[in-house]
């Protein structure tokens, strides 16, 4: 669904870039399909559940990094928009190494591999902090769905440290730390 849903996006800069008049036609289509597509897993999820909608609405909000992810992506998406960038041509660094942030940083590498990039490259250009600091290939603590994003790189346990060394021109707070993004990390 994801993926359907960036070469939906993609389509208008596909157009632009190539100055291609074709795409225009298909991108109602495949928004269509998009929807189609995720009416119907939707609803596969839900016959799953013996169509049990409470317990359905139970796992969204339990499984709640999934509707952030998806708007974060959105936000970032049209944000770049707005300021014609593209997301291929950032640097994002993450506040918060768990399941959302693993989340949204894949999302992230979907897109910036629909910009043209690999997804080494992609993944090369996305990095995690979380609490115990950058995760790098040289922690043993890191986790298996963090591995991807274990960069070699020095450890670094400041968030303002790794924010001057990494140079990110996106920074996504998906921690639960309160006050983490204070006035040095916002200069």
């Amino acid at each position: 669904t994801v993926r359907l849903l960036l070469i939906t996006l993609a389509v208008t800069p596909v157009r632009r870039l190539f100055r291609w008049s074709r795409p225009a036609a298909v991108r109602r289509m495949l928004g269509l399909t998009t929807m189609s597509y995720a009416l119907g897993h939707l609803g596969l999820y839900i016959v799953d559940m013996d169509l049990n909608l409470p317990r359905v609405a139970s796992e969204i909000v339990v499984r709640i990094y999934l509707t952030i992810g998806f708007a974060a992506l959105t936000g970032l998406m049209g944000a770049l928009r707005v300021t014609k960038n593209k997301l291929s041509d950032h640097r994002v660094l993450f506040l918060g190494g768990g399941s959302a942030g693993v989340g949204i940083a894949d999302l992230i590498v979907t897109a910036m591999m629909l910009d043209g990039l690999s997804e080494k490259d992609a993944r090369a250009r996305v990095s995690l902090f979380d609490i115990n600091g950058l995760i790098v290939s040289s922690r043993t603590d890191v986790l298996d769905f963090q591995q991807r994003y274990a960069h070699d790189h020095a450890p670094v346990t400041d968030l303002v440290a790794a924010i001057e060394s990494l140079k990110p021109t996106i920074l996504i707070g998906v921690s639960t730390k309160a006050k983490a993004f204070n006035q040095k990390v916002i200069e």
